[in-house]
């Protein structure tokens, strides 16, 4: 019977009948109730499923979910972008913090680019042993001081900057929406009663299935 609705395009109703949480969470993506898939993912708790859910969820502007099922995988490259594309820079900035604490170069400065944070941005690079990028970045975007701190321990090795350009800070667009989920249109479920008007042949196909 399950089988029979899933292929008559009613995975939502098959839900109903599905105690298995595997086959449920299968059921609840392709009906897209994500309340359903949520539950069933806390259950089994694999990272495939998590993965899955995140995608579904993304799909239908539902970053309460997404944040969460990046969370539970520890994903942080996809939680910073949902962070950026969401405006929420406050999560983004706590996220540079956790890169920071872990050692993860790449990602404190992915964050710090992400965030416009120049100071930052010059402090990952000093560390990282990178004192020619350093300085130009403290250079192009007015940080006098720490530019000629750098310029003292380059010595010679100062890098040349070109003349006649004028420096702008590169920073993200503001997103159109700020948090939330994304607004969803209400669909009448009048269509389903009318589908679900079984013929009398398939009722005894679906008795002989049983």
């Amino acid at each position: 019977m399950i089988a029979y609705l899933q292929q008559k395009g009613f995975p939502e109703v098959a839900l109903h009948f599905v105690e298995d949480e595997r086959i449920r969470f299968n059921l609840a993506l392709e009906s897209g109730n994500i309340g359903v898939a949520v539950a069933s993912a806390t259950q089994i708790n694999e990272k495939d499923l998590w993965y899955r859910l995140g995608v579904e969820a993304l799909r239908q502007g539902n970053s309460g979910i997404v944040e969460f099922a990046y969370q539970q995988t520890k994903n942080f490259e996809r939680l910073s972008f949902l962070y950026l594309i969401t405006g929420n820079l406050d999560k983004l900035s706590k996220l540079m913090k956790i890169a920071e604490v872990k050692n993860n170069v790449m990602g404190q400065f992915h964050n710090a680019l992400y965030l416009g944070d120049v100071k930052e941005r010059v402090k990952i690079l000093e560390n990282a042993g990178h004192l020619p990028l350093a300085y130009i970045t403290a250079s192009v975007h007015g940080l006098t001081d720490v530019a000629e701190r750098l310029a003292a321990e380059l010595g010679d090795n100062v890098p040349t900057l070109p003349e006649g350009k004028t420096p702008s800070l590169l920073m993200p667009p503001s997103p159109v929406m700020c948090g939330g989920d994304w607004p969803l249109l209400r669909v009448s479920k009048e269509y389903l009663k009318e589908d679900l008007r079984v013929q009398p042949e398939e009722v005894r196909l679906m008795k002989k299935k049983m």
